[in-house]
């Protein structure tokens, strides 16, 4: 089930793998120190060809859709709403759900089967772009 309580924000950024590994050996250090620190999302892209390739135009389409509408029941309602073939909009869906962009409730259905209700998580999403 969905929660409205606000999750930790997300921030979305460029940055090496070696950056991002060094931002976690840092927090590892501080923390082995007994030192206090800030709990973060980050959710890192090497080059903006990646952070594209994840936000393309359609799935900005989706996002924008999904934030008019508040939530969606099921990812076929979604795909409906969007005129676009459901496995294409549940792809979508689930990669941008991986970099924290959607949030999923798995809902069992009376007899069998499930559905997957879609919403934008109730969090702040900051991105960083240094070009």
């Amino acid at each position: 089930m969905f929660t409205d309580e606000p999750s930790l924000p997300i921030r979305v950024c460029l940055q090496s793998e070696e950056a991002a590994l060094q931002r976690v050996r840092d927090v590892v250090r501080a923390r082995a120190r007994g030192e206090e620190t800030a709990v973060q999302t980050v959710v890192s892209f090497t080059s903006m060809q990646a952070l594209l390739e994840v936000l393309s135009p359609r799935r900005a389409q989706l996002l924008d859709s999904v934030k008019a509408q508040g939530a969606y029941e099921s990812i076929e309602a979604l795909a409906r709403a969007l005129g676009r073939p459901r496995s294409a909009v549940s792809r979508d869906v689930r990669r941008l759900a991986g970099v924290g962009l959607l949030q999923l409730s798995n809902q069992p259905l009376s007899g069998h089967g499930r559905r997957c209700a879609v919403r934008v998580p109730p969090r702040r999403v900051r991105f960083e772009l240094d070009l």
